[in-house]
């Protein structure tokens, strides 16, 4: 249909991994912690990361075009939204390492 990424996404025909894990690990999320190893989530995914009850977002990778909106909805909703040091990841000296941070 010639849209570029993150653009309609209401017309995607795939789940993402996010609406995946939240399908199978069932009702009892809230309180817990989403682990995205593609970045920020799309805005879907993110209203479906709110409703679910998940207090922590830590994002590791590239993020999702568009992802300021994304940022805003979950901090919106009162999560807390971390990026993960891509260098701490498999790093014997990980103690010398911030391991992630705050989105602001």
């Amino acid at each position: 249909l010639d849209y570029q990424s993150g653009e309609r996404l209401e017309l995607c025909t795939c789940a993402h991994a996010e609406e995946n894990a939240i399908a199978v690990a069932g009702q009892n999320l809230h309180g817990s912690a989403i682990f995205v190893s593609a970045g920020v989530p799309c805005y879907l995914c993110c209203r479906k990361i709110i409703n679910s009850g998940i207090k922590y977002v830590f994002c590791l990778g590239n993020d999702y075009p568009k992802s300021e909106v994304s940022v805003w909805m979950l901090k919106s909703a009162g999560l807390d939204v971390y990026r993960v040091n891509k260098e701490w990841i498999n790093n014997e000296d990980d103690d010398k390492l911030v391991k992630y941070s705050k989105i602001s």
